[in-house]
């Protein structure tokens, strides 16, 4: 009962040949058997999707390679009950565009509950690296989403991160590595048109930044986020934080956000108004219930430090240290609750 597949057993070749075929057989007799796939050092090539229905797929670390060798149908889809990914390094050829269908995500949990994407690395996808959509109490552990530097325009990877949407629920995004993306670093996004929010957010003891486009830790409509103990670095284009609501994007607003103890350095760009952390609403709605308190944001470049402006309610900022000029710019009505510095730790703490 606690055997698993090997995927060569199933006739996977390394280096070179296509093994779609034979990885979707094995995905479908691990379902049938409840059992687990395993893949072995060297590079595997696959041409599309492959799904794993409340299926575990489970490499050796980085020297198990998953090759897409088509960009528009890289994805790897998590669906069902208990699906996962582990231990395995996922890259292809460097996209010539960005694209926004779901086969092009590079992992995509999809309808999926207790699901968990843990330990990979990925270097290569034409849109999001991880997208998690309309699914509930998964875990996004310990990745590292590395760009591979292309030009000053892009890189390998063409889009966010780690992207999650749909009214996902419950999700827990957890010491992630994520470097030289081409947008978001890691985003919580809710759309008007998917009837409801995305909610129930832990984003917790991440690594993010060193981009040239994109935000670094975005809630683009969501209920009850809380984001902690991250650190977020050159994050040059836009702001690190950015709690918004977007009319442009048709979104939601965000709401009961939590931001504590976490470390922005050389966040946002004084040329878009996007200091360190820049929240606001369009009109659809207001955001509302925003904190941030015991955050450490340093800035080495003229940029500021908070910017919370248009149709926000209820803002709490609580004993951050700002060092950026000017700290805070703050137009809204009611003013927010404003506590200064006493005493005690800020930004990331072990």
């Amino acid at each position: 009962m606690n055997q698993s597949l090997n995927i060569k057993s199933f006739g996977c070749v390394p280096n070179g040949p296509d093994n779609v075929v034979a990885l979707r057989y094995c995905a479908q007799v691990a379902k049938a058997q409840g059992q687990p796939i395993t893949v072995p050092a060297g590079e595997w090539s696959y041409s599309d999707i492959i799904t794993l229905d409340g299926v575990q797929m489970i490499g050796e670390g980085d020297a198990s390679v998953l090759r897409s060798i088509n960009p528009e149908r890289a994805a790897i889809v998590l669906t069902g009950n208990d699906a996962g990914l582990r231990g395995l390094r996922l890259t292809g050829p460097v996209p010539s565009v960005r694209l926004s269908n779901l086969e092009a995500h590079r992992v995509v949990a999809r309808k999926a509950s207790m699901f968990s994407i843990d330990d990979l690395l990925i270097d290569s996808s034409a849109a999001s690296s991880i997208f998690v959509y309309q699914s509930v109490n998964g875990s996004v552990l310990r990745n590292r989403v590395i760009g591979q530097s292309v030009d000053p325009a892009f890189t390998s990877l063409r889009a966010d991160g780690i992207h999650i949407t749909g009214q996902s629920s419950g999700i827990s995004v957890h010491k992630n590595y994520v470097r030289r993306t081409s947008d978001d670093c890691i985003a919580c996004v809710s759309y008007q048109g998917d009837g409801g929010m995305t909610t129930n957010l832990i984003i917790q003891d991440n690594d993010v930044g060193d981009t040239n486009w994109g935000r670094g830790i975005s809630v683009v409509g969501g209920d009850t986020v809380l984001i902690e103990n991250n650190i977020l670095y050159n994050v040059r284009a836009a702001a690190g934080f950015y709690f918004v609501q977007e009319d442009s994007y048709k979104t939601y607003g965000a709401h009961k956000v939590i931001a504590i103890n976490n470390t922005l350095h050389n966040c946002g760009d004084p040329a878009k108004g996007h200091y360190a952390v820049l929240v606001y609403s369009s009109t659809f709605e207001h955001c509302s219930d925003i904190t941030l308190t015991r955050n450490l944001i340093v800035q080495d470049i003229v940029n500021g430090g908070i910017n919370i402006r248009d149709n926000v309610d209820r803002v709490l900022l609580d004993q951050n240290v700002i060092i950026a000029s000017p700290p805070m710019k703050l137009s809204i009505a009611p003013a927010p609750t404003v506590k200064a510095y006493a005493d005690g730790p800020v930004g990331v703490h072990s």
